[in-house]
């Protein structure tokens, strides 16, 4: 079953002309189909991956990278709110000093909802492609998901780098990081692995983990032991309804225990 973006022949009208729609074809985590019709904004082919940007009546401005959705503008929040609040909250005994690193976030709505919080002194945003990243700071996008003052704000460092390399690189210390990293990341045990170990480095001590751990119904049961061989202690777990998803979605919240 191809998914993404595709033209979609309208077989009720198929008699009368060669009418095609555009739709995207989703698949969800039990196999199931979704089809909307959607309008195509953008659609570029960078270094890295697929870049499509729609509009969908239901679900508004979408990301789909690769063929996958990455975020709607319907109910970004949602899920923005929840992999940074937990975050936040947990990270307020370092007082208008605390850094947070975003791994992933090249939308900028991450950074966008730690920013409210007025602790948080650095907030540096990785992402592995210059495209997605000049997307989001663009008048368009920026306006719509609200990322253009994120992104011009001085807190904001942007770097255009992988997770694993810029980890690998980069020594510095944080007391709060985001892992908003695609879902591979999440099913493979040696690559998932691998990052937790490079984060928990670069965490200071009682620092905040908060990762997207995929669709509820198809986590590994093996997550929680890497977490745990990490000295990572799980303090919170949030389960959301994501309509643009079309399931519930599971976000981890961890903390490095303290020495």
């Amino acid at each position: 079953m191809n998914v993404g973006v595709q033209e979609f022949r309208n077989v009720s009208l198929s008699k009368l002309c060669d009418a095609f729609t555009t739709v995207f074809v989703d698949q969800l985590s039990d196999g199931s189909i979704r089809i909307f019709p959607c309008r195509v904004i953008t659609q570029t082919k960078s270094q890295r991956q697929l870049i499509e940007v729609i509009e969908s009546d239901l679900l508004g401005t979408v990301l789909v990278l690769d063929g996958e959705l990455q975020l709607a503008s319907s109910d970004e929040d949602v899920y923005h709110l929840a992999i940074t609040n937990a975050v936040a909250l947990n990270t307020r005994k370092w007082a208008k000093g605390c850094r947070a690193l975003v791994l992933g976030g090249g939308d900028g709505c991450a950074a966008r909802e730690l920013l409210n919080h007025g602790h948080i002194e650095k907030c540096v945003i990785v992402d592995f492609d210059q495209y997605v990243l000049n997307l989001f700071r663009s008048q368009s996008l920026g306006q719509i998901f609200r990322t253009l003052q994120t992104f011009h704000d001085t807190r904001v460092e942007v770097v255009c780098s992988d997770a694993t390399s810029f980890l690998e690189r980069n020594s510095a210390k944080w007391h709060a990081v985001i892992v908003d990293l695609p879902d591979y990341y999440v099913v493979n045990r040696r690559k998932f692995g691998e990052l937790l170990s490079l984060v928990r480095r670069r965490l200071t001590s009682g620092g905040v983990l908060a990762l997207q751990a995929g669709p509820s119904r198809t986590i590994q049961p093996w997550l929680y032991d890497v977490l745990q061989g990490c000295r990572l202690v799980i303090i919170a777990t949030h389960t959301i309804r994501l309509l643009s998803f079309g399931e519930d979605w599971t976000i981890v919240v961890a903390q490095l225990q303290v020495n």
